[in-house]
């Protein structure tokens, strides 16, 4: 307690060594304890939120390019089996077994999509 002039008196050394056992500095501590967790977990979960916004985005572009890349293929493999007797790079790649897989899955998911 401070006394008429509002000074603190002198502590002894036990006292200040056993200070933090009063139950209003257990109290603080718990409360700036408590405050401190509050904050980090908010700043988590913000950190979480924009981690979850970025990879939202990143599978947006990995589903259009992949999407695109089918297209592609599918639009190779048709120009080739219009014109068969053709001989060109194009046409063989056009031929090329991923290119035909890729094309064939492209088709499947469009249809998938249709129906649903």
């Amino acid at each position: 307690m401070r006394d008429r002039d509002g000074a603190l008196p002198k502590i002894c050394a036990h006292c200040v060594n056993h200070q933090g056992e009063r139950l209003e500095r257990q109290l603080e501590r718990a409360l700036a304890h408590e405050r401190m967790i509050r904050e980090r977990l908010l700043a988590c979960r913000e950190s979480e939120s924009r981690a979850q916004t970025k990879l939202e985005e990143a599978n947006k572009k990995v589903v259009s390019a992949l999407a695109s890349r089918g297209a592609l293929a599918v639009r190779l493999v048709e120009a080739a089996e219009r014109s068969r007797d053709h001989g060109c790079a194009a046409q063989r790649l056009a031929v090329d077994e991923y290119v035909v897989r890729w094309a064939e899955n492209h088709r499947q998911e469009e249809r998938r999509r249709d129906f649903w």
